[in-house]
């Protein structure tokens, strides 16, 4: 049961959580961070027993490779991160916190689940969860805005496309290999390699694929917290599909190298980022500002997976971390749109820039200078043209932020809220800067399988 214990205190606060939100008087100030503390105290009770880190599933149905242990710790975090970011959120009802600590929980469930799927149909399954709940999210905290409902409901329909494309995936490989696990089917590919159906159609469906969640990434408008879920889960969402899928079959394909193959992804993500740094300096109004930015650090983070085998992991683990510490920073500033806490704004625009020695700023130096390194110059351009753009964007945005004029009686002090996502960003800072050596030493025990 203890090897399941990362899984079964989520259901279980689950399960608590639906029955106490029937009951106003025992949630009016306590549901979401008494579930954070639980979760927290979970997540310290297994990452210190490493007896449980890993296990072997008797139906297959998880891996017992690094990424999965990583996703069960992550899952935790993302709860306790997420949840009280929505606990602190002041123009949120009581009932709408309750809702927010339910869906949440569903959302770490389902990002669990992702980061240690093998088999196709759940990681499809887990990826439908994850989007699901953090619409949900961003209508609970827009009042269901009716604007927030059109937007939701056409980039639905784009996130609909891609997963047509992942179940045509799905069909393929019970073709190919007669088998939805995710080993089976690279293995199957080996032996298609020579044939038309086992070659191209795969590779146009990963890329499609790619693309088209790209395309249903963005979801402009004013639900900063909300946002910062959704941009987050995607984030996951398209990182494991390249760890999982895409860069296993390219490094096993024989039709096409390793310079071409890391080349065209280059190009798919270089692209994507760069068109959201644009319009991340264009734009003028603070809640798009914040709807480009947040697509442009995940645009660097995508680059990750051209990175070598014995690099790509280490470099996930860092900067997932970083980005849900600095997403979440940054997420409650945003909530303050006149500006009246200037220092805290600024100090969350910082750290959303990524500058060095600043947690996020660190791992995309370390990421651009490896990929250098390994001979991939295009990807490495595209990279720090996009980092540049987005700190010419940071720039403006503090210009604006300083600028703006407030009264003596509009200034005020640091609220709970804002002291709690400093602290945990200061926690992170320091956590990774003495904890990594460690961190990546227990992960390279059992390492992803396949890559380049």
């Amino acid at each position: 049961m203890l090897n399941w214990l990362p899984e079964l205190a989520i259901l279980g606060m689950l399960f608590v959580t639906l029955v106490l939100i029937n009951f106003r008087v025992l949630t009016v100030r306590s549901i979401a961070p008494v579930a954070a503390l639980s979760s927290a105290i979970v997540l310290g009770y297994f990452a210190f027993r490493p007896d449980l880190a890993y296990f072997e599933s008797p139906v297959k149905v998880l891996h017992s490779d690094a990424l999965s242990y990583f996703g069960r710790l992550l899952s935790l975090v993302m709860f306790s991160v997420f949840s009280m970011g929505f606990y602190f959120h002041s123009e949120l009802s009581v009932r709408d916190k309750q809702l927010t600590t339910l869906f949440t929980l569903f959302l770490s469930a389902f990002v669990s689940l992702l980061l240690q799927a093998n088999h196709l149909v759940l990681f499809l399954g887990a990826a439908v969860g994850i989007y699901f709940c953090s619409t949900s999210l961003i209508l609970i905290e827009s009042g269901k805005s009716q604007a927030w409902v059109r937007l939701i409901r056409s980039r639905s329909m784009i996130f609909g496309s891609w997963i047509a494309v992942l179940s045509l995936l799905v069909v393929l490989s019970s073709f190919l290999s007669g088998s939805q696990l995710l080993g089976d089917w690279l293995s199957g590919l080996e032996s298609y390699s020579g044939t038309e159906a086992g070659v191209w159609l795969p590779a146009i469906l990963i890329l499609l694929g790619s693309v088209i969640l790209l395309e249903a990434l963005p979801h402009p408008g004013r639900a900063p917290v909300g946002l910062g879920v959704l941009y987050f889960g995607m984030h996951l969402m398209i990182q494991v599909f390249w760890l999982r899928v895409g860069v296993p079959f390219f490094s096993k394909a024989a039709f096409l190298g390793k310079q071409q193959a890391q080349l065209m992804i280059a190009l798919v993500f270089g692209a994507f980022t760069l068109r959201y740094a644009y319009q991340a300096v264009r734009a003028k109004e603070h809640h798009r500002w914040f709807s480009a930015a947040l697509p442009v650090l995940l645009g660097l983070g995508f680059f990750l997976c051209l990175l070598p085998a014995d690099k790509i992991l280490p470099a996930f683990f860092s900067i997932s971390l970083s980005l849900l510490l600095t997403v979440a920073l940054a997420s409650h500033a945003f909530l303050d749109e006149n500006y009246r806490k200037k220092g805290f704004i600024t100090g969350a625009l910082i750290a959303l820039m990524g500058v060095p020695p600043l947690v996020l700023g660190d791992q995309y130096y370390r990421l651009i200078h490896d990929i250098v390194i390994g001979g991939n110059w295009v990807a490495g351009v595209l990279m720090i043209v996009s980092w540049f753009a987005l700190v010419l964007a940071v720039i403006r945005m503090m210009g604006t932020v300083l600028l703006a004029r407030n009264g003596a009686k509009e200034l005020r002090a640091l609220q709970r809220g804002e002291v709690f996502f400093i602290g945990l960003y200061l926690l992170c800072v320091i956590g990774l800067t003495l904890l990594r050596p460690d961190l990546y030493s227990l992960l390279k025990e059992h390492p992803l399988l396949n890559l380049w």
